[in-house]
C-alpha cells in the first residue's frame, strides 16, 4: 500500500511526490499572484463593472427613450385615426351638400328647359293659329271675290272683323 507522502524529499521519494510541499509553493505562487495581480485585476474588474453599470444605465435610458417613441407613435396613430375619421366624415358631408346642391340645381334647370318649352310651344301654337287664320281668312276673301264682286273697302272691313273675331275666340 502507498501511503501519502507529505514533506519527504529525496531520490527515495521520487514516485510518490511530497504533497505538503507542493502544497507550501502553490500557496506561495498564489500569494505573489495574489499580490502582484491584485491591483491590475481590481483595476480591470472595477472597470468592466464601471461599464457594464454604464451599458445598464444606458440600456434604461434607451428603453425609456424607446417607450417614449412608442407612446407618442401610438399618440399619433390614435390621432392619425381620428384625422382619418374626421376627414373622411367631411367628405361625405361636403359630398352629400354637393350631391344636393347639384340635384337642386338639375331640379331648376329641369323646371326652366319645361318652362321654356311651354312658352316656345304656346307661342308656336299662336303663331300657327295666326297663319292658319290669315290663309283661311285669304282664302275665303279670294272665294268671296271670284264669286261677289265687293268694294276694297268692304273687303278690308269683312278681313278685319274676320281675323278679330278668330282672334279672341282663341286667345
Amino acid at each position: 500500500m502507498h501511503s501519502i507522502n507529505w514533506w519527504g524529499l529525496g531520490s527515495a521519494y521520487q514516485d510518490n511526490p511530497a504533497i505538503g510541499w507542493m502544497l507550501v509553493t502553490f500557496f506561495i505562487f498564489l500569494g505573489f499572484l495574489w499580490h502582484f495581480a491584485k491591483k491590475p485585476v481590481a483595476t480591470y474588474l472595477q472597470n468592466r463593472s464601471d461599464e457594464i453599470r454604464l451599458a445598464i444605465e444606458e440600456g434604461r435610458r434607451a428603453r425609456l427613450d424607446a417607450e417614449a417613441k412608442l407612446q407618442e407613435c401610438e399618440r399619433r396613430l390614435l390621432e392619425l385615426d381620428n384625422e382619418i375619421a374626421r376627414m373622411k366624415s367631411d367628405f361625405l358631408t361636403q359630398g352629400e351638400l354637393e350631391r344636393n346642391r347639384l340635384k337642386l340645381e338639375a331640379e331648376q334647370i329641369a323646371l326652366q328647359i319645361q318652362k321654356d318649352s311651354q312658352q316656345t310651344l304656346k307661342a308656336e301654337v299662336t303663331r300657327a293659329l295666326h297663319e292658319l287664320k290669315q290663309e283661311i281668312a285669304a282664302k275665303i276673301l279670294t272665294a268671296a271675290e271670284s264669286n261677289l264682286p265687293l268694294g276694297e273697302a268692304l273687303d278690308t272691313k269683312l278681313y278685319a272683323n274676320f281675323v278679330r273675331d278668330t282672334t279672341e275666340g282663341h286667345a
